[in-house]
Parts: structure tokens; sequence; C-alpha cells
């Protein structure tokens, strides 16, 4: 009887160890709202870095071919192939931009679009 209470001492602590090693990160409320706020100023600045870019390619008479614009356009509106609302708009969206500009489209007309592809990418 004394075996299997030392076998079950070592297997809890070895279990212990182990979770210790291998196991989740439990993080507080505090830490967590920290590790947030961190992030949220990286973004920030990540975006406002973006946006000087623009600006400055937009001050500089930079643009972007419209069918660099179209193609991720397009290929949103098969991966909701079934929303009809969805493909309406951006039907709409693509043809008040061909009816805009011929080829090109200024940076800082197009980084709008740009930046809605990928918040809905990530």
């Amino acid at each position: 009887m004394g075996w299997l209470l030392l076998l079950t001492i070592v297997a809890v602590i070895g279990y212990f160890f182990y979770s210790r090693k291998t196991g989740s990160v439990r993080l507080s409320k505090k830490q967590v709202q920290v590790l947030q706020d961190v992030l949220d100023q990286e973004r920030a600045k990540s975006g406002a870095k973006k946006q000087r870019l623009v600006d400055q390619a937009a001050k500089a008479g930079k643009t972007i071919p419209l069918a660099q614009i179209v193609a991720p356009l397009e290929r949103s509106k098969d991966a909701h192939n079934d929303d009809p609302q969805y493909i309406a708009a951006v039907d709409r969206t693509i043809n008040e931009l061909k009816r805009r500009y011929d080829s090109d489209v200024p940076v800082d007309k197009a980084y709008p679009y740009i930046t809605e592809d990928e918040e809905e990418a990530g």
C-alpha cells in the first residue's frame, strides 16, 4: 500500500513539473490589459506610419494600377458568394472605380480600398 502512495506522489510531482514546462501561460487580468494596451499602441504607430507613407507617395504623384485594386475585390466576391448584397456592393465599387479612373488610381484614393482588404483578411 505504501508503494501505491509513493507512486501517486511521484506522479503528481511529475505532472506538476510537466504542466509548468509545457502548460499554457496564465496571465492576470492586469497583465492581459497591459499586453492589449501595448498591442493597441503598436497598431496605432503602424497605422500612422502607413498613413505618412501614403501621404508622401500622394505628394509625389504616385499611382496604383486599377487592376491591382480590382483583383482583390473580385477575389473577395468568391469568398462571399453566398451573400448577394456583398457581391452587389463590390460590383458597385468596382464600377465606380472604373468610371472615375482610367487605368491608374492615385495612392491616397486607393489606400482606403487596400486597408479594407487588409482588415478583412486579418
